[in-house]
């Protein structure tokens, strides 16, 4: 694996001249600037995106806002003196971080230096390397289902090369341990902070200097005040909550252009198509989203109305959380992408189609005035959205599977059927009304999922229940946050009364 050292060795220049290039100084000229950049190319060479806190004073933090605070994450935290005591710690979140283990390096961490971190869970002993060096064993007999992830405190890490080996444990329990979190190896994730998901952590977090991206994973309404407040202090947000934009798509773009803090989408859809109009000057005809149909797209209306919660929850394609699955089995989901593109990209209704591919590769697609259309294919996981969404505008190696198109056969596309799926025609209809009326759609759309999850109410309820409540709630434009907060509040008691 090549290292700036050797991009520095061939290009002639000092390895402090090639981190200058990567981190885009203006003090280096153009001519030396194409001269790394060639070198670097021709060995095969990409930085990480990791902290540079010792040069810069910025550690360009991730902050990932965790949905599920009972999900166990167990941490490594780096020191920038890594020989002292304490320099490699592994902590444990449970109703706050525990410090597990401690142990140290056999050097100060090197910034031009390529490490290899390692982390193997067997039989409740977690063991840690770095450069295939042991730096911590530590009994662990609570290891229990998580994630796992690195932060660091003052120290410039490029992380190449992650890997976390799980090996089932003895005696009756050989699944304790299946549900933990293996990181792609390929993915070079900056440094995490994690915190809890109440509304103060979440304010905290968004406010701290110490983060850059604000990563927003949160599902439904939940996701729109903390949204909010990371564009009121210019953070960039990789957005995966697309409710947020349902809710109150106007204001969310406009705090973004107010605060110049970009939205990178990471819906497989939308960042589609933010790919597809990558460099591109020409006018958008129209963007093509395009659904997978979930589990029911050969169901009839009548065999809609007696599936059950299991059968809802059984995706084709992808792995989601259970509102997610929900909301795609009855194309809700592809509804408030349809309004989420509208925001995103600034496109009317009009010039919005939804297409059914089952076969999940075309992740969608653009179409240009002039009748050339653009498609970004790829497998059907999250891998590349989630990557591009950090990363950009760059493009990093991500190992894989790749598609073979000789094999991939046929791509089949269809017209979406409203009638069985009249969701989809709310939220078209969500957009002609303007106003509050995302906001309504959304309320009851969560509160229409709960019941059915709970077997309150059938599968074909919900878009009833959606249905009702957008005729019965009074149309108005939400100017603050705090009439959203109103509105949102009223649907789902009009809602509620509906089931």
């Amino acid at each position: 694996m090549s290292t700036s050292k050797d991009v520095a060795q061939l290009a002639g220049v000092s390895p402090a001249t090639v981190s200058r290039v990567f981190r885009g100084e203006a003090i280096v000229s153009e001519k030396t600037r194409k001269l790394v950049m060639d070198c670097a190319r021709r060995l095969g060479y990409t930085p990480s995106l990791a902290a540079s806190v010792l040069k810069k004073q910025n550690n360009h933090t991730v902050a990932f806002l965790d949905p599920d605070p009972q999900n166990p994450f167990y941490i490594q935290t780096i020191s920038r003196i890594s020989a002292s005591s304490g320099g490699v710690e592994l902590a444990q979140w449970s109703s706050g971080w525990n410090v597990v283990s401690t142990g140290s390096f056999t050097q100060d961490f090197d910034p031009d230096t390529v490490y290899t971190f390692r982390t193997e869970c067997a039989r409740g002993v977690v063991r840690q390397y770095i450069n295939d060096v042991l730096i911590l064993t530590t009994p662990f007999s609570g290891l229990s289902a998580g994630r796992f992830g690195f932060s660091d405190r003052g120290v410039e890490l490029y992380i190449d090369n992650v890997s976390l080996q799980v090996t089932p444990g003895t005696q009756g329990r050989a699944n304790y341990q299946a549900d933990l979190y293996a990181p792609d190896t390929a993915i070079t994730s900056p440094a995490a902070v994690v915190y809890d998901a109440g509304n103060d952590a979440l304010e905290q977090v968004v406010r701290s200097e110490q983060v850059d991206t604000v990563v927003m994973a949160l599902v439904g309404y939940s996701g729109l005040f903390p949204t909010a407040s990371a564009l009121r202090w210019g953070k960039k947000v990789a957005l995966a909550n697309k409710e947020c934009l349902v809710v109150a798509g106007e204001l969310i773009t406009e705090l973004s252009e107010r605060h110049r803090a970009p939205i990178i989408p990471v819906d497989s859809e939308h960042s589609a198509i933010f790919q597809c109009l990558s460099g591109e000057r020409s006018e958008v005809e129209k963007v093509i989203l395009t659904a997978s149909g979930g589990p029911f797209l050969n169901r009839s209306a009548d065999e809609l109305r007696h599936v059950t919660v299991a059968e809802a929850l059984a995706h084709p394609s992808w792995c989601m959380g259970a509102k997610v699955t929900i909301d795609s089995a009855s194309l809700m989901n592809k509804g408030f992408e349809v309004i989420e593109a509208r925001w995103l990209f600034g496109v009317d209704a009009g010039r919005i189609d939804v297409v059914i591919h089952p076969g999940s590769v075309v992740h969608s697609m653009v179409q240009f005035r002039d009748g050339a259309v653009k498609a970004q294919i790829g497998t059907p996981d999250m891998h590349l959205p989630i990557q591009y969404a950090l990363t950009y505008p760059q493009r990093l190696p991500l190992e894989g599977r790749r598609l073979d198109f000789c094999e991939l056969g046929t791509l089949e596309f269809r017209r979406p059927d409203t009638d069985r799926f009249p969701n989809l025609a709310l939220a078209y209809e969500c957009l002609r009304r303007g106003g509050c009326a995302g906001a309504v759609l959304n309320a009851a759309n969560e509160v229409g999922v709960a019941a059915f999850l709970d077997g309150k109410i059938r599968f074909t309820d919900i878009a009833r229940i959606n249905e009702q409540t957008l005729s019965r709630m009074p149309q108005g434009r939400c100017s603050t946050l705090e009439q959203y907060r109103e509105t949102d509040a009223a649907a789902r008691e009009t809602a509620l009364s509906l089931i």
